[in-house]
């Protein structure tokens, strides 16, 4: 209506012409459709440059009036991700190999697995980003608390490095720990078990 107010002859023109015109059946749709699909990523790409869907939801979440909001907000938010966690869960059981399940267990969960590589190199830690069942997916990243090698000739693990000292000194200056997680290649991993740190200090951590 305000077009038509604004433009009335482009108007008159797209009714009789695109519109109704018997020869071209959807042709007015057809030019929308093909409209939007040029604008619209054009958008979608602007728009976090732009900011303007981050600035409305932080002034309706933020906002004292809003409280009802933001209560269904999270609400929908922790259902959302509930759901997305079980259908996760349920796909990597079904579908995702050995390696796959250990690392989404572990990620779950918060236990500790110990990696080996085909270069020897021996990682213990945290699997720090939710597994996934991309074909295209090559890597995986994990917080270390361990890191060292194994011997060339027993095969036996070897600590270099020991990282828990470290992240409680880097916590409590309260920097993140993030720039201490590693991305390795899942195509290099030799040998992945789960890692009991208490039964490795006790019997395993001091050379024979």
């Amino acid at each position: 209506m305000v077009l038509g107010l604004l433009f009335p002859g482009m108007c008159l023109f797209w009714h009789d012409h695109i519109v109704s015109d018997p020869n071209l059946p959807y042709l007015g749709t057809a030019i929308v459709s093909v409209g939007l699909g040029v604008v619209t990523p054009i958008l979608d790409n602007r728009r976090p440059r732009l900011g303007i869907c981050d600035r409305a939801i932080r002034w309706s979440l933020l906002s004292r009036r809003m409280w009802l909001v933001r209560r269904a907000f999270r609400s929908i938010r922790s259902v959302y991700n509930e759901n997305r966690r079980g259908s996760l869960d349920s796909e990597i059981r079904l579908h995702g190999n050995g390696l796959t399940r250990l690392f989404h267990e572990a990620g779950t969960f918060g236990t500790l697995v110990s990696v080996t590589m085909t270069n020897r190199k021996w990682y213990v830690g945290y699997v720090a980003e939710a597994v996934n069942l991309e074909p295209k997916e090559s890597c995986f990243r994990l917080l270390p608390v361990i890191s060292g090698y194994r011997d060339k000739d027993s095969l036996k693990f070897r600590r270099e490095v020991y990282y828990r000292p470290v992240y409680e000194k880097v916590t409590g200056q309260k920097q993140s720990i993030g720039r201490f997680v590693v991305t390795l290649s899942l195509k290099d991993v030799q040998d992945a078990r789960e890692f009991d740190e208490a039964i490795y200090e006790d019997h395993f951590s001091k050379p024979r």
